[in-house]
């Protein structure tokens, strides 16, 4: 998987790529991308079956919107790409492969790149047709370029790491392996 800037993002979608917006539909409606589509791979739990009721009321105790995954999400995401040469999949913060550590040592997940992977899966993208949007919303709107709907953006970070990767500790070697200090007393040490 591949993932490119927003300006690289924006780039594209003027050679008739779509940006693929995987929030819940009521964000998309607030404030999004101009010129993105929107295919949720999360949906609000309006269902009342006994399990959906539980996990909304969970959800809503941690005061976090109650959702369940969209049944619907690859037939809608393959509607919004079937006409595009390729596809930019975002949504808020947007995660990353990159490890940042010690918090994230196997890179951050997200909505994008989760329904990244499940296209793929799916053989409805190829790793050709198919791109990751690195800092996600967050990114697209901090590089000043245009949204569209009636809300103002709002930074909704989630995570220490959404603005920037954190700085590798020196305790991590590139490969996430922590190394092992020196506990000889500074004055036992040989120089």
């Amino acid at each position: 998987i591949k993932s490119i800037s927003p300006a690289e993002a924006s780039k594209l979608m003027k050679r008739n790529w779509v940006l693929l917006d995987v929030r819940p539909d009521d964000l998309f409606d607030e404030s999004h991308a101009k010129g993105s589509q929107n295919a949720p791979l999360y949906r609000p739990i309006t269902g009342k079956a006994p399990m959906q009721i539980v996990r909304s009321l969970l959800y809503q105790s941690m005061s976090v919107k109650p959702v369940e995954e969209n049944d619907e999400f690859l037939e809608q995401a393959a509607d919004c790409i079937k006409k595009s040469r390729g596809v930019i999949v975002t949504c808020s913060e947007g995660g990353s492969l990159d490890a940042s550590y010690p918090s994230f040592p196997y890179g951050k997940s997200s909505r994008s790149l989760d329904a990244l992977y499940r296209l793929l899966q799916n053989d409805i993208v190829t790793p050709k047709n198919a791109v990751h949007m690195a800092g996600g919303l967050n990114g697209w709107f901090r590089a000043d370029l245009p949204g569209d709907g009636p809300e103002e953006w709002r930074f909704d970070a989630r995570t220490p790491a959404e603005a920037a990767p954190a700085e590798v500790s020196s305790r991590y070697t590139k490969a996430g392996r922590e190394v092992a200090k020196d506990r000889t007393p500074p004055k036992a040490r040989k120089s």
